[in-house]
């Protein structure tokens, strides 16, 4: 005995043996449950109510799927298996370049430590050449200080050099100047002498 009802849900008409009939099936339009009836009166109640079908499609299940929906199950299969791929892909190359990312964020972040430090150096090294180049000033002012005082002294001996000379030539001056009167009586008495012998 066949038993014919209808989806309560969308309308289409099923029919299934009574002996192998289960209590429930999943509507294969709109995939819902539906509850088989147990008597042709219930189902023939069922097929009564109204629905919003205008042509309502007979399924047999107790046939096999057709071709056309198992190439439709296929189908799906596929395209979620692809979908799923590339999917699996975008992540993969995503995580790539997450990757790629986090370590040029760690490179520059070395990068910055790293100019951190040379600026910390090239600091150091501009304030001691800084305290290099007062201490060179210090010297340096030392330095004219004491080339300033070898010329004060370099000009008192070269003075005192000239003193002594003058008064070297100042006192041989007056030498000569007393020798004079002597020289001349030398040479009066040299005259007379010499007079004399001849007579």
């Amino acid at each position: 005995m066949t038993i014919k009802f209808s989806c309560l849900h969308c309308g289409t008409q099923y029919r299934v043996n009574a002996p192998s009939a289960k209590d429930k099936i999943t509507c294969r339009k709109c995939n819902r449950s539906i509850s088989i009836p147990k008597s042709i009166d219930k189902a023939e109640s069922d097929d009564s109510r109204p629905h919003q079908v205008d042509r309502p499609l007979e399924i047999d299940v107790t046939q096999r799927p057709s071709r056309v929906y198992t190439t439709l199950l296929a189908a799906g299969f596929f395209i979620s298996s692809l979908l799923a791929v590339s999917i699996g892909v975008i992540a993969i190359l995503n995580l790539r370049k997450i990757d790629k990312y986090e370590r040029e964020v760690q490179e520059l972040r070395q990068n910055l430590t790293t100019s951190e430090q040379v600026s910390k150096a090239a600091k150091s090294e501009i304030d001691f050449t800084k305290r290099e180049i007062v201490r060179l000033q210090g010297l340096a002012e030392a330095a004219n200080l004491m080339a300033v005082r070898h010329k004060a002294h370099a000009d008192a001996t070269q003075n005192a050099i000239d003193s002594i000379e003058k008064n070297r030539l100042q006192a041989n001056r007056k030498g000569d100047d007393n020798n004079l009167p002597e020289r001349g009586a030398q040479g009066r008495e040299d005259q007379m002498g010499g007079g004399g012998g001849g007579g």
